[in-house]
Parts: structure tokens; sequence; C-alpha cells
């Protein structure tokens, strides 16, 4: 089987996985996650975040993004264009949101691109991590391109009942630096 199908397969498996989680268990995954990442040193010493507005199932940023953003830091979070390409966008604070592509909220486009500095965190979304830091997204390759040739750290939220021991790769897939669940921090 290629990667490929590898990850069509455990995508399906993961989309199973996500109906049977409960309300309780997300919002305390959530809450978890976000203690654990915040008190991440990476997080600490970061001036911009580098963020996606979480949809669905996915971990919440909501949180997140308001502390960063009444922390001080610079946050920025992605715009989807055609091509697979994706911005950043500099936000003031919440209400500067829309929807966008896909129906995730995006920055209006009042607020201007930003490219990550030497102070840069990226949190990263995914279906799923593997504990080798491997990604699997949804499959349209944005954040790969995105991470591609940058020198961030990029750290990725996963619900601990999603993570897995490996994701198959492909030679474009971008590895994150670190997997935070609700009850560890995994490094690559």
């Amino acid at each position: 089987m290629s990667a490929g199908e590898e990850k069509t397969a455990l995508r399906r498996e993961i989309r199973a996985l996500e109906k049977k989680l409960t309300k309780e268990y997300i919002s305390e995954s959530d809450e978890g996650i976000f203690s654990r990442l915040v008190s991440l040193p990476e997080y600490k010493k970061c001036g911009e975040l580098f963020c996606y507005f979480s949809a669905g199932q996915e971990v919440s940023t909501m949180a997140l993004i308001t502390k960063a953003l009444s922390d001080g830091k610079t946050v920025a979070l992605p715009e989807a264009l055609d091509g697979g390409v994706m911005i950043f966008r500099r936000i003031p604070d919440t209400d500067r949101l829309r929807p966008g592509k896909f129906g995730i909220m995006v920055p209006d486009g009042q607020c201007g691109t930003i490219s990550p500095g030497a102070d840069a965190l990226a949190v990263v979304p995914g279906m799923c991590f593997g504990e080798d830091c491997r990604r699997l997204g949804r499959g349209g390759g944005y954040y790969d391109r995105w991470l591609a040739g940058k020198n961030i750290f990029a750290v990725g939220l996963c619900r601990e009942k999603l993570m897995r021991k490996t994701v198959p790769a492909d030679g474009f897939d971008v590895t994150v630096r670190a997997v935070v669940t609700e009850v560890r921090v995994v490094r690559a």
C-alpha cells in the first residue's frame, strides 16, 4: 500500500474515532492541551504566534489566541488561497475575523500579511500525529507548503486518543518539532 493509500485509510479511521469522542472528553482535552502548550518554553519566549483558527473537531485554539493577544504577542492566522497557497495575516483582536475558504474563520482583508520572525512559534492542526512528530493533515498540503524551508518551531495539537505510533508520510510532508496532547508533550 502506498503512503497516499495509507493516509486515506488513516483519515477514514480518525474520522470514525472523532465521531465517538464525547463532548466532555473534547472539552477536557482542549483545556489540558491549552495548559500544556502555554507552559512550553517555546510559547513563553515567542513574540509571534502563527496559529490556526479551529473548526469542527480540531483542538480548540480560541483560548490560545485570546491569551496570546492578552500576553502582548503578535498573533497571525492563515488564509487559504487558490493553488494550495496559504498566507498569514496579523490580527489585532478576534473581532477582525470573517468566514473564509472551507468555512474557516480568517482575518479580514484589512489585516496585513506577515512572515515569521526569529521568535515565532507555529501551532499547526492535524487530524492526528505520530509519536515521531509526523502529521496527518486533511490532504490539501497547505501547511506542508507553508512550513517547507522555514526555520520555525512548529508544534502540533492532538487529542491523546487520536495519537498514533507513527503516521504515513510522503517526501513533501513536514514533521513538526513537538506534539502537545492533554497528557504529554512529544518532541522530535
